[in-house]
């Protein structure tokens, strides 16, 4: 007999959805550096701004619970990428 396998959605919190212009402005800031060289473009009309992903499951089974904000993860990716290519002047 095989097991039951399950699939499941792993993201952040809803209130932690955004904008990827907002995203991009973190991620600028953590590696200091301005917008100045970003052009965003106008989404074409079947885009989706913001995606939703439905953690419930994840949720009530696994009791996902994310802790660190997207602010606080950028950084630390950041933090670990410079101590890992450290002749990448970041």
């Amino acid at each position: 007999m095989l097991a039951k396998k399950f699939v499941y959605n792993v993201a952040g919190k809803p209130e932690w959805e955004s904008a990827i212009e907002d995203y991009s402005d973190l991620v600028l800031n953590a590696v200091g550096i301005d917008d100045s060289i970003v052009t965003y473009e106008d989404a074409e009309p079947f885009t989706t701004n913001i995606k939703t992903i439905d953690c419930s499951k994840a949720v009530k089974d696994l009791k996902h619970n994310p802790k660190v904000t997207p602010e606080e993860g950028i950084r630390r990716a950041v933090e670990w990428m410079k101590s890992i290519y450290t002749d990448i002047n970041i």
